[in-house]
């Protein structure tokens, strides 16, 4: 049988914006390592940024114990090289609505 759902250790997320933030943290706060993909530097930035006010929120109020927040914050690694993809086990697209550009971030997480 194919990848089962415990096989998942490694997650690959396309996009650092509104929705691929959130869905990195989430996954970083369950235990998954995550490689937060994205274009710009300057996007992953702020993508990074995002999570860490997120994860100050959840520490704010009551959802996660400060002492949770390095580790947390040390699951998520952002780069712009998609080769770093090579050993994810699963990749989530989260990018922007644009066609064009979801199927460019597509082709290249598969290279």
């Amino acid at each position: 049988m194919g990848l089962q759902l415990g096989d998942i250790r490694r997650i690959g997320n396309l996009g650092a914006g509104t929705m691929g933030h959130a869905t990195a943290l989430q996954f970083a706060m369950n235990g998954y390592d995550v490689t937060l993909v994205n274009t710009s530097q300057e996007a992953l930035e702020r993508g990074t940024k995002l999570i860490e006010r997120d994860v100050d929120t959840f520490i704010s109020a009551g959802s996660l114990k400060t002492e949770e927040r390095s580790a947390v914050l040390q699951r998520v690694h952002a780069t712009t090289d998609y080769g770093e993809l090579s050993d994810v086990d699963f990749v989530i697209e989260s990018v922007i609505e644009d066609m064009d550009v979801s199927m460019r971030c597509g082709g290249r997480s598969r290279e």
